[in-house]
């Protein structure tokens, strides 16, 4: 504890760190991914792809929205705890279509659980269904068969 790295290991290389961020989608990508989209047995997949493809966000920040954090009269979405400080808290503007992805999320939660408290998670828990608003669900890669992509 406490000793450097070079004193412990001198013949071990540190890896270089990536810097590399990714890249985006190609539009052809895009599409191919939307149009499979229908396909899926998730209740959330497809509202969880759109709002990612127009946000950014992570899948862990998207499945722990809560209805607090999406204003729709500000039509801005706020992000919880994120991966890092700085995105905790950053605010995202929501478009025309972002604004329509979570109206229509918005009635399936009504019709599924009726009007929603502030504290309501967007993705409830529970497999094959979703049962409980109260509990986030954790994942996005399996649901009903377990299997998504």
């Amino acid at each position: 504890m406490g000793t450097p790295w070079s004193i412990l290991w001198p013949k071990v290389r540190k890896l270089e760190e990536r810097k590399d961020v990714g890249r985006a989608l190609s539009p052809d990508e895009q599409d191919r991914l939307l149009s499979s989209l229908p396909m899926s047995e998730s209740p959330f997949l497809p509202t969880i792809v759109r709002i990612a493809l127009l946000t950014g966000m992570r899948s862990g920040e998207i499945l722990s929205l809560t209805w607090n954090q999406v204003d729709f009269l500000n039509r801005v979405v706020t992000v919880g705890t994120a991966k890092t400080s700085c995105g905790t808290g950053r605010m995202i503007p929501m478009n025309e279509q972002l604004t329509g992805v979570f109206s229509a999320h918005r009635v399936w939660f009504d019709s599924e659980f009726g009007e929603p408290l502030p504290q309501h998670h967007l993705f409830p828990s529970g497999a094959p269904n979703p049962r409980d608003p109260s509990k986030q669900q954790h994942t996005a890669r399996t649901w009903g068969t377990g299997r998504l992509f």
